[in-house]
């Protein structure tokens, strides 16, 4: 398996916060991040619909070590942490040859 088969995302309102994460990420050796934005995010908060800018943060990172990231995503967010998700990276499963290269072939759009 690939050293980062997992992918853990979340989004944050807050530029510093995502850059002091994927600093400590960086600095634990955790793994790499990628944050990407600002980009507009509509969700409901409370029974109200709301839109905010925030920045979207990926950390690519090994199985084994995704716990340790998600708890320092939890201590660094705050008590409104929203959702953090943790998925399979298909690069990495594809690189692997664990997955059927035909199969993720036919998921894209020319």
């Amino acid at each position: 398996m690939s050293h980062h088969d997992v992918v853990a995302t979340f989004t944050t309102d807050n530029k510093a916060l995502a850059d002091t994460i994927a600093a400590e990420i960086m600095a634990d050796g955790l793994g790499c991040v990628q944050i990407e934005g600002p980009i507009s995010s509509t969700y409901r908060w409370h029974g109200r619909q709301h839109t905010d800018q925030e920045w979207h943060v990926e950390i690519e990172t090994s199985r084994d070590r995704s716990r340790a990231v998600v708890e320092l995503i939890h201590d660094k967010h705050g008590t409104d942490v929203p959702d953090v998700q943790v998925t399979d990276n298909v690069s990495a499963l594809v690189d692997s040859s664990l997955v059927d290269s035909s199969l993720v072939d036919s998921l894209l759009v020319d």
